[in-house]
């Protein structure tokens, strides 16, 4: 078992920067907030490529192990690591993210796009 400090910081990476990704859009201009999802989800998905490319299939159990105290009182740490599915399942994700922000039309405000159409409440008839 590794520590943050000693390497392995790529799993910590990939659960901190999709919410720093997800603030900076919340904050930013509506014209400039599909550009930084974009460009977060890309970066998250060429962060987690080492570690597919890392992984040992041949060594059973978790890999890239991390793990921090966290409240040693009550005896909770902060732990992730990858075993064989779930990094088959961490580069899905952080390969889909980047195509359906891409695919993700413009937000419009008061228009008759797809989603006012479905969500409106008047019923035609």
């Amino acid at each position: 078992m590794t520590t943050l400090y000693e390497g392995h910081w790529i799993l910590t990476a990939l659960v901190v920067l999709p919410l720093l990704g997800g603030v900076a859009c919340l904050l930013a201009p509506e014209a400039r907030a599909k550009m930084i999802a974009l460009g977060t989800t890309l970066f998250l998905f060429a962060l987690s490529l080492p570690l597919f490319w890392t992984f040992d299939t041949a060594e059973p159990g978790f890999q890239n192990q991390v793990s921090i105290p966290w409240v040693e009182a009550w005896g909770i740490s902060y732990s992730v690591g990858v075993d064989g599915i779930s990094i088959l399942m961490i580069l899905l994700t952080t390969f889909i993210m980047p195509l359906s922000v891409a695919g993700r039309s413009p937000i419009s405000r008061g228009g008759s796009g797809p989603s006012t159409r479905c969500c409106s409440s008047s019923r035609r008839g």
